[in-house]
This record gives C-alpha cells, structure tokens and sequence, in this order.
C-alpha cells in the first residue's frame, strides 16, 4: 500500500521532493486578489525546467479562493520541483516517495 504525505503549506517555488515518487494532488490558494499558478515538474533542481517534463500544472483566480486537482498518481523519476506564481499565493502538495 502506497503511503502519502503533504509537502506542508509552502508559499514559494521550491524542490519539494529529491527522489523518485507520486505526485497524488494540489491545492493551491490565492490571497483574495491575484491570480496563481503552480506547475509541478519532474526535476531535480530549477534549473533542469523544461516544456518536456511538466507533470501538472494549476491555476486559480484571485476572485476563487482555492482550487485542488486529484489524479490516479503520477510518477516522477528525478524528484518534484514546484513553480509557483502569484502575489500572495501558496499551494500543499499529497505525494509519496517510490519504495
């Protein structure tokens, strides 16, 4: 059985985690005001981005509050970086490190 766990309320872009693993959901908030962005990659460090290994991305209004997206898990080989845009935004991610 898969275990999961949360990255955490993190408000900037970050490598949320080093190794292998599931990406299982994202939420992600805006302050009220501006519109958010994050984009979940299959990376080892920022500077690896690319259009190739976007996993998910998500974006919410400033007027919406929050939005979350669920899926059948997806595998990241390399570890998850996360790219968030947005003034006041911050997301959590649900993943699981491969066993």
């Amino acid at each position: 059985m898969t275990e999961y766990f949360s990255s955490g309320l993190l408000d900037q872009s970050k490598l949320v985690e080093g190794s292998p693993g599931c990406l299982k959901q994202i939420l992600l908030f805006s302050n009220g005001d501006a519109d958010a962005f994050l984009r979940c990659y299959d990376v080892s460090s920022a500077s690896e981005i690319n259009n190739t290994n976007c996993l998910s991305g998500l974006a919410v209004s400033g007027s919406a509050l929050f939005k979350q997206l669920t899926f059948p898990p997806l595998s990241f080989k390399a570890g998850l970086y996360c790219l968030l845009t947005g003034t006041g935004a911050s997301y959590v991610v649900i993943l699981s490190r491969a066993s």
